[in-house]
């Protein structure tokens, strides 16, 4: 058996190991986003890959299909909070129905609670309430160097060139990324939030950059806003996989 002062030093040690492995998460990240600003020549190599000469425009933005999805894409982002807040209110319902899985109820409410606070801090407001106004960063089809009438600015660097609805950083992509972060939430289903996130962030990415909507820098750099929240909302309060215990008083994984 240990002794408390054995204990208190094995708790110490791995609290410390724990934090070193946050910390050099949250710095990666950081760098990450620091590094976007570097990235203007491969902004304009890959937005170019996109462009067509003959037409002097970007013609994935003319096809009914991509259009249709850019739709979707927009009005799902629009609504999922929305639709989360009515599972809390019917997780409520089931939890006064039945008493004996209240705690179930209650770690998949908290579970959702952290979705909808992402949701709201990056995306929303973080985004499209703060950073597009800020930077004023044009979209592809707007600058010069693709038949438009703007000035071509790097990530980070603040512009006049654009007034509202600007390019940096990605709204549409960002969502994706809000999928991908329910991998903070743990479970058996993580990895499966994970994988179908990241799919959809890459086809999104990919759409919008192909109607010359965005840079590659304003789809990286939502991915990792988004994940750089939802990585210290997760040390902040902690919501991975939990345990409850059954009627026969045995743990059990609780699945979110």
């Amino acid at each position: 058996m240990l002794d408390d002062e054995a204990k208190g030093t094995m708790k110490l040690k791995h609290w410390l190991a724990t934090y070193k492995i946050w910390l050099f998460i949250t710095l990666g990240l950081l760098s990450g986003l620091a590094m976007l600003r570097y990235l203007d020549v491969v902004d304009l190599v890959v937005a170019n890959y996109f462009y067509n000469e003959h037409c002097r425009c970007f013609p994935a933005n003319d096809l009914d299909g991509v259009r249709w999805l850019d739709q979707t894409i927009r009005w799902a982002g629009r609504l999922a909070i929305p639709i989360l807040i009515l599972w809390i209110l019917r997780y409520k319902y089931l939890a006064m129905l039945n008493r004996s899985n209240e705690q179930v109820y209650r770690q998949k409410i908290r579970a959702l609670l952290f979705m909808i606070l992402l949701g709201m801090l990056t995306p929303v407001i973080f985004i499209h309430e703060v950073l597009k106004g800020e930077i004023g960063r044009a979209r592809p089809r707007h600058v010069e160097q693709f038949s438009g009438t703007k000035s071509f600015t790097a990530a980070w660097v603040k512009s006049e060139e654009c007034r509202g609805d600007c390019s940096f950083t990605s709204g549409h992509v960002a969502f994706g990324a809000w999928l991908m972060a329910a991998w903070y939430l743990g479970g058996r289903q993580r990895w499966l939030f994970l994988s179908l996130g990241a799919a959809i962030t890459c086809l999104i990415g990919w759409l919008r950059m192909a109607q010359g909507a965005h840079f590659m820098t304003d789809v990286i750099g939502s991915v990792l806003l988004v994940w750089l929240t939802a990585h210290l909302l997760s040390i902040a309060a902690p919501c991975g996989a939990k345990y409850r215990t059954n009627n026969n008083d045995k743990p059990q994984q609780q699945r979110l």
